[in-house]
């Protein structure tokens, strides 16, 4: 029958620039072997002959395919024989999903058929199809012994996850396939291939811990299919490779320390642990935070490379940490401050830094030109910074500043820090290192000198915000009023009673000035 199909086609090839009435029927386009799960992309349409059209084939449009049959519709079905390249698709030699003997008809010889549920994440988002090949993975928890290491931190369970089965064919999902819904439909059961040995290792696995499935290309890349043993928890996560190395890491210094200094990022790193040596008070790294350690007081000096201990630091918020941190005679006080005047919290103890005080000074005369005025200047400067209250910003995971920071001053200073606390808003400005610029004479900044708007406000005594299409239209009326020999003659001779103000008006780079009568 098989030939004499072939027969027919090819006869139907040869015919295609004649007259001879001829339709479309589905075909394979290549050879379909027994159990093979079919999908559209398997057919084709073929023109066919009429006298040699069979009532089983399915024929293209809906006027000759009384059975309405689609390409789509076959989806998920399993070829129950063989059939050939160009062979008519025949729905008695398929099996539809679901049906008695579907799971018998699919599987290869010595094969078996397991299931397992699936979700929308173990299942890759419903995007699993009958016909795909699949890898089975599984992730399982694996307690370590009770007895706690500090050291090595290995007192944690660990978590593995391991390729089990490779490569296998996936039969169906649930016991029902419908390729025609607008959205993928994710089921709850998947049917895959499995030889007999497969079988038991998937039934043991999904008592050892979560299956999830991995659904493979259909292009094979050897270089990328390597085989891995597993993957731990420790190949993902940077943290826990550093917890539980084999030898532990403890704290050490990057260059000679002195004594007093308040550890920075810069000044410790970690190192392995010397042979033979037991870590007797030693800041091992799996059981600290750097964040935890900035800032800091060393009690004692320090050699690069050598160990720093517990017992020669003081950490900020311990007792007796900013009595150790200051210097004789000197004093500390604390400001309260928020993320922008704190410099964003990119501060540290050690820090050399200017205090800064915005503050306002209303004109009480009897006709104030701008009141209150606005002023910002230096009060202290090179101060050190003792201690940040700091935290990290779960979101971000950037270093943020907190309500208070701590400052090392004379008790003349602190006296100037208690007044300007209560006269306006404190800023914090972090200095170079080194801080040795020579001292300038006290520069005051205010509103005017910022604001080329509120110059021109007090300047012109425009009712609104200026701006500079207002300025020049005014300039402008003055400049044409009265001609050029009033224009010379009022502004070498003012009227009487008149208001005169003067203002630069810049062009380019050549500033000249003009007076403005009232």
């Amino acid at each position: 029958m098989q030939g004499k199909e072939a027969e027919i086609a090819e006869s139907g090839k040869a015919q295609d620039g004649d007259n001879v009435p001829a339709v479309k029927v589905l075909v394979a386009l290549n050879n379909l072997p027994a159990g093979t799960i079919v999908n559209p992309d398997l057919f084709r349409w073929q023109t066919w002959p009429e006298d040699g059209l069979a009532p089983e084939f399915i024929v293209q449009g809906s006027k000759n395919n009384k059975s309405g049959v689609k390409p789509a519709d076959l989806t998920g079905w399993a070829v129950r024989r063989g059939i050939a390249a160009g062979e008519p698709i025949n729905k008695k030699r398929l099996i539809e999903p679901g049906t008695a003997g579907f799971l018998a008809g699919v599987l290869g010889p010595g094969m078996r058929a397991v299931s397992t549920n699936i979700n929308a994440e173990t299942g890759a988002a419903g995007f699993i199809m009958p016909g795909d090949r699949v890898d089975v993975v599984l992730t399982q928890q694996v307690r370590k012994s009770k007895r706690k290491d500090i050291q090595s931190g290995s007192d944690r369970d660990k978590v593995i996850s391991e390729t089990v089965i490779s490569d296998v064919r996936v039969l169906a999902i649930d016991q029902a396939f419908n390729d025609i819904q607008e959205q993928t439909r994710v089921g709850k059961t998947i049917t895959m291939e499995v030889t007999p040995k497969q079988a038991e290792s998937l039934a043991v696995a999904k008592r050892m811990g979560r299956v999830s499935l991995a659904l493979r290309s259909l292009v094979r890349d050897p270089k990328i299919e390597t085989k891995s043993a597993f993957t731990s928890d420790e190949e993902v996560s940077r943290f826990l490779r550093g917890r539980s190395s084999a030898v532990p890491r403890v704290l050490v210094a990057r260059q000679n320390l002195p004594a007093g200094a308040l550890l920075r990022d810069t000044d410790f790193t970690w190192q392995q642990l010397a042979p033979g040596d037991n870590g007797e008070d030693n800041i091992f790294e799996a059981l600290e935070s750097p964040v935890a350690l900035r800032g800091s007081f060393l009690k004692g000096a320090v050699d690069g490379r050598k160990p720093i201990l517990q017992s020669n630091i003081i950490r900020p918020g311990e007792q007796g940490f900013i009595v150790a941190a200051l210097e004789p005679g000197m004093r500390a006080v604390s400001v309260a401050v928020d993320q922008v005047r704190g410099v964003s919290g990119f501060i540290s103890p050690g820090d050399k830094v200017d205090l800064l005080l915005t503050h306002e000074v209303k004109d009480t005369t009897d006709k104030p030109v701008l009141t209150p005025r606005r002023f910002t200047e230096t009060i202290v400067e090179d101060l050190r910074l003792l201690a940040v209250e700091q935290v990290v910003d779960p979101k971000s995971g950037k270093p943020k500043i907190g309500e208070t920071i701590t400052l090392e001053v004379t008790p003349q200073q602190a006296e100037i820090v208690a007044l300007a606390a209560s006269m306006g808003a404190l800023s914090l400005s972090v200095r170079s290192v080194p801080a040795g610029e020579p001292d300038l004479d006290r520069i005051v900044s205010s509103d005017l000198g910022v604001s080329q708007a509120l110059l021109d406000h007090v300047i012109l005594g425009t009712k609104r915000d200026p701006d500079l299409v207002r300025r020049r239209s005014q300039l402008n009326r003055i400049r044409n009023a009265g001609g050029n020999s009033n224009r010379k003659k009022s502004a070498r001779t003012p009227a009487r009673g008149s208001s005169n103000r003067s203002v630069t008006i810049y062009r380019a780079t050549a500033p000249s000035t003009v007076v403005i009568e009232r």
